[in-house]
């Protein structure tokens, strides 16, 4: 009788199952840390504003407008000017 050598198709096929398994919860694990990551980031810019808006209103005693009342035309460039003097 002749001794087999390599793996049967049965060992490769459960082989490749769990390294399918194994890459997916990676790619599962990476995908949770990134959105973790940006709910931080997104944290922190809610900060900055609460603090520039808390800043305004101790300068100037009331909220500030809204962008349309302020800026009638809503130009994206006046918006990030007058949010760039309180931060």
């Amino acid at each position: 009788m002749r001794r087999q050598s390599g793996f049967a198709l049965l060992e490769i096929i459960l082989l490749l199952g769990i390294l399918g398994a194994l890459v997916s919860l990676v790619v599962i694990h990476f995908e949770n840390s990134r959105l973790v990551a940006k709910e931080e980031r997104l944290k922190a810019g809610l900060g900055a504003l609460r603090q520039a808006t808390q800043r305004y209103y101790r300068d100037h005693g009331h909220f500030p407008c809204t962008a349309e009342d302020f800026n009638r035309k809503a130009e994206l460039n006046v918006l990030k000017q007058q949010l760039l003097w309180y931060t």
